[in-house]
């Protein structure tokens, strides 16, 4: 795992010096990605509000063990504790509690020096449906938000950041409401009148596409003309940083918290690894951190990272795109 960052680490110092990104993309770190998605899923899986206790073995199988609030309360704390060790004051954190007792969105804010009421939010569910522990969906994309909020602590933002873990995504699942976390929150957003720029979000971006000939993927989900902007910019920066990892994109694909976004006519992308055509195990028992591709956690981290402080570089409101969206075919790995 040690070895994943040094590929990127040497292709980085060949840039100009006064380009940030490469620094910080160095600084994304592979045990941290190993070790909170192994803390999720290994103690707090099934992660849900209904459920207080954990799995503890491979069958999926509930333990004595009870503990004094829900699964989902208990990751919250989880997660609120890594932000506190990370050095975010109280004023950083919310915990944003969702209505009928469907648990807390958590997220840190970084206010912008520039445009402190226009929000770039990078984001990933952190529940699951009974009867996983959850590994690719979601606790991948959830290390992976949580990580670059330790990374861009100290970055000097032009625009706010938010750093969210959804609560309640899967109930659409069980209980035929879509993205009940993400869209309460983007509610709560725009009734404040504060402004989204770009909502970036992670799911089960550790499964790659075997169907590759190297394997890492991410698919990049849109919607709209600004979307389609944004999931191009996600494939230049890999080029443009020796992001080693395919892509693809895919029009209008509702699997996950940029619906909740696009419901609202947010500009919003999905990074969703290889999930259109490899998810083994997908809500199931076998979801576990031993079927997580963390080269592909990294992979897209580092992608989206890139993505969000090119958009922070940005003047609001963003360029004016002049293309159409379309679907577009896969495209080949970068060059490196």
């Amino acid at each position: 795992l040690l070895a994943l960052t040094s590929t990127v680490g040497e292709l980085s110092s060949a840039f100009a010096a006064d380009d940030p990104i490469p620094g910080y993309i160095d600084q994304i770190d592979s045990n941290n990605l190993v070790n909170v998605a192994t803390e999720l899923v290994t103690q707090y899986g099934p992660r849900r509000e209904d459920v207080y206790s954990p799995y503890i073995d491979a069958n999926c199988t509930i333990g004595s063990t009870v503990y004094p609030k829900s699964t989902i309360d208990m990751s919250a704390d989880y997660i609120k504790g890594l932000f506190e060790t990370m050095g975010y004051s109280p004023d950083e954190i919310t915990m944003e509690e969702l209505p009928g007792g469907a648990g807390h969105n958590v997220y840190v804010t970084k206010v912008g020096s520039s445009y402190p009421n226009v929000f770039i939010e990078y984001s990933g569910h952190y529940d699951t449906v009974l009867g996983t522990p959850g590994g690719n969906d979601n606790a991948s994309g959830s290390t992976a938000v949580i990580e670059l909020a330790r990374v861009l602590k100290d970055y000097p933002n032009r625009h706010s950041m938010r750093f969210i873990l959804w609560a309640a995504e899967e109930y659409s699942n069980e209980r035929g409401v879509a993205y009940f976390g993400s869209a309460y929150h983007v509610q709560q957003s725009l009734a404040r009148g504060e402004e989204i720029k770009a909502g970036l979000v992670m799911d089960h971006i550790g499964w790659p596409d075997p169907a590759d000939p190297t394997g890492l993927m991410n698919e990049v989900h849109y919607t709209d003309v600004e979307s389609d902007r944004i999931a191009d910019l996600a494939n230049q920066v890999r080029v443009d940083y020796g992001i080693v990892i395919g892509f693809r994109k895919m029009y209008n694909l509702a699997n996950s918290d940029n619906q909740a976004y696009w419901d609202l006519d947010q500009a919003a992308v999905g990074s969703g690894g290889g999930h259109s055509v490899y998810h083994p195990e997908y809500h199931d028992c076998g979801d576990t951190v031993a079927n997580i591709d963390f080269t592909n956690v990294l992979r897209v981290t580092q992608q989206n990272l890139a993505v969000g402080l090119k958009l922070d570089a940005e003047t609001y409101p963003p360029p004016g795109p002049t293309a159409t969206p379309t679907a577009g075919p896969p495209i080949a790995f970068p060059s490196t």
